[in-house]
């Protein structure tokens, strides 16, 4: 079956915090089962991973690690500061 739609399905990421749970396994169980469904069935499917789901989780860790060791908040420091320590801190997270 020959198909010009594309069904584009989102794998995100675990959040930041690095706690793994049944969803995570789950989630992915899911969408992987739909994919291969959907490409059985002739469709070009676009699995694409690393859409930011934990933004509010990723916040939370990055503020409890700025007061925790400069005693600075996001609205002390600004937005783009406050971004550009997001991705500081970010990069040094230990992977879980």
């Amino acid at each position: 079956m020959e198909t010009s739609a594309c069904s584009p399905c989102i794998l995100p990421p675990p959040s930041v915090t690095g706690a793994l749970h049944i969803g995570h396994g789950l989630t992915t169980a899911i969408q992987d089962t739909i994919v291969r469904w959907r490409r059985m069935s002739g469709y070009n499917v676009l699995w694409v991973p690393g859409m930011d789901h934990a933004g509010i989780a990723t916040q939370v860790v990055v503020e409890k690690k700025l007061i925790r060791e400069n005693n600075v908040t996001r609205h002390d420091i600004g937005r783009e500061r406050f971004v550009s320590e997001s991705v500081d801190i970010l990069c040094f997270l230990p992977c879980v």
